[in-house]
């Protein structure tokens, strides 16, 4: 018999094809009382009693196969929340599981390189202006000499109480210098911020612990002068 519509089938998860799980539950507690055991009348007070009675017993006959879904993303229910989490994602006010379910498997399932040209593709996919110069070796800082710990014996070391560096191994190839180019309108707007905060986010997620980043809005020409209020724009020859 082919699955029917109503409280004994959850379609459309179960439409079409063999009983549904509810079905055969329900036929098996009629057949239980023996032939004539139960009212011809399905739709009175005993056959609402037996149909509670089913959906509780396919329920629980279901836990093990609903517990395996949470394995995955894409069907999982109860464990959208950890995903979420897990994934630090947060999800639009009254938003439908489908559509939380599509944003986790694809943050489960998302793999991005984190060399110079495919970091360079996901931030142009984010915004066409975004760009990573790429700063040549020979004009970058590999290796800042001198201590980063003070000696065992103690002794005289940085100043001000502290007994270690707070630049150990400083190398500016460890630093991604990211562009967002505003060259035709300098200051950035409310929208273009957001930009930057998933971009941000993006590269959080992406890059290994021990590389940074540094964001600037000048376009390809100038240079970044630290902590400067020039540092948000760089500074053209011009």
């Amino acid at each position: 018999m082919p699955g029917g519509f109503g409280w004994h089938n959850p379609w459309p998860l179960e439409l079409g094809g063999g009983e549904t799980l509810d079905e055969r539950t329900y036929e098996a507690l009629k057949r239980a009382v023996g032939e004539g055991g139960y009212a011809k009348n399905e739709d009175g007070i005993e056959g609402l009693w037996r149909a509670v009675r089913t959906e509780a017993l396919a329920c629980f006959h279901s836990m093990a196969e609903r517990a395996i879904l949470q394995a995955f993303p894409n069907v999982a229910t109860d464990h959208i929340p950890v995903y979420e989490e897990l994934f630090r994602i947060t999800p639009r006010g009254g938003a439908p599981d489908e559509e939380r379910r599509i944003a986790i498997a694809a943050a489960y399932t998302r793999r991005i390189a984190s060399d110079h040209p495919s970091l360079l593709v996901a931030m142009q996919s984010l915004d066409p202006r975004f760009l990573l110069p790429d700063i040549p070796r020979a004009t970058s800082v590999v290796v800042e000499l001198g201590k980063a710990f003070e000696p065992l014996t103690g002794g005289p070391f940085f100043g001000g109480g502290r007994t270690s560096t707070a630049f150990p191994n400083y190398a500016s190839e460890y630093i991604i210098p990211v562009v967002l180019d505003l060259t035709a309108t300098p200051e950035p707007t409310a929208v273009e911020q957001i930009v930057v905060v998933n971009a941000k986010r993006f590269l959080n997620e992406v890059l290994s612990s021990w590389i940074t980043y540094e964001f600037s809005f000048g376009g390809s020409a100038g240079f970044i002068l630290d902590l400067s209020e020039l540092d948000a724009t760089g500074l053209t020859p011009s």
